[in-house]
């Protein structure tokens, strides 16, 4: 007799590499239609490689840094890159020339990933500064799909706490600037502290103490009708939390425990009903952004998942440090 449970969710697609998967964008591909989509993935050597979904081999790569890859984010058909070797880089690719546009200093061998936003026809890059503790916001003009450089529009907006010392280095930044005022930056740090600041004044609005460890990945996400912020963060234990921002207050909804300690990355889907959690253990956990009630385990990567990023078909893929990508299509509509 059936038990009637529902068998284990498997991939649809299986990458395989040589180094371990730090980072995954994807972008939509206007020339195979609205549905379509090109995945890139960074690696723990610094290369970049742009995969071919028909053939489930590279289509182009690049040694892109001289450390390994921190964050990948396709904006306007155009490729951002952020390596440990301090440098975030914009990128043409047109198969098989990968162009450099521009670039960036960031902080060197550190983890913190830089995050970009738009607002107001601007593109806000912010990037963890060599000073521990401090972000950097750079405006740029914003990009188009046939811009060939990067222009510096005004002098970059610094975020530095006060209180660096005892917050140590930045570990996650996330920026959010759609259905807002005002851009906002989340920054999480070392020392388990959450802050949100006023991206364009440079002004910390809030903090509150989220973790009793550092807190190793989070993701935001601001709801279509409302805009009401919603924050997800992970730290080294098996708690996983949400927060909300009311009245630009950041305020503790709901906790929820794993069965292994440690996350290391989360990602919110677009529409805001999926939350992807990559495990030390392995697993990718999928929960309901509004009930946080845990939806299904995908089980398939032999060690801990890096990263995870949603497609505009809402298709999700995780890579791993055992050097494998899997693409899953599970709860896409």
């Amino acid at each position: 007799m059936s038990s009637g449970r529902l068998p284990p969710p498997e991939p649809v697609i299986e990458l395989s590499t040589t180094s371990p998967v730090t980072s995954l964008a994807f972008s939509p591909h206007r020339a195979l239609g609205e549905n379509e989509v090109t995945l890139y993935s960074g690696h723990q050597d610094g290369k970049i490689i742009k995969w071919n979904w028909v053939t489930r081999r590279p289509e182009s790569s690049t040694l892109a840094h001289g450390e390994s890859i921190i964050w990948l984010m396709c904006v306007a058909e155009k490729l951002v890159s952020q390596g440990r070797d301090g440098v975030v880089k914009f990128w043409s690719v047109t198969d098989p020339e990968w162009t450099v546009i521009g670039e960036i200093p960031c902080a060197a061998l550190i983890f913190c990933n830089s995050s970009i936003c738009i607002f107001n026809n601007l593109h806000l890059l912010s990037v963890p500064s060599d000073s521990v503790g401090q972000v950097t916001t750079h405006c740029l003009e914003q990009l188009l799909p046939e811009s060939s450089h990067i222009v510096h529009l005004s002098t970059p907006i610094q975020l530095h706490h006060k209180d660096t010392k005892s917050h140590g280095m930045c570990m996650r930044i996330k920026s959010e600037a759609d259905r807002v005022p005002t851009p906002y930056l989340f920054v999480a740090y070392e020392s388990g502290t959450l802050t949100m600041w006023d991206l364009l004044k440079g002004e910390i609005l809030t903090e509150i103490s989220a973790h009793e460890e550092s807190i190793m990945c989070m993701d935001c996400w601001a709801g279509m009708d409302t805009g009401t912020i919603k924050c997800i963060t992970g730290s080294v234990d098996e708690q996983l939390k949400l927060w909300q921002v009311d009245d630009l207050k950041l305020t503790h909804k709901k906790t929820v425990k794993v069965l292994n300690p440690g996350m290391g990355s989360i990602s919110v889907r677009a529409d805001g009903k999926i939350i992807a959690v990559g495990g030390w253990d392995g697993r990718c956990r999928l929960f309901s952004l509004k009930s946080m009630k845990a939806l299904a385990v995908l089980t398939f990567h032999r060690s801990s998942v890096q990263c995870a990023a949603f497609a505009s078909n809402n298709n999700l893929a995780t890579g791993s440090k055992d050097g494998y990508i899997a693409v899953w299509n599970i709860y896409n509509t």
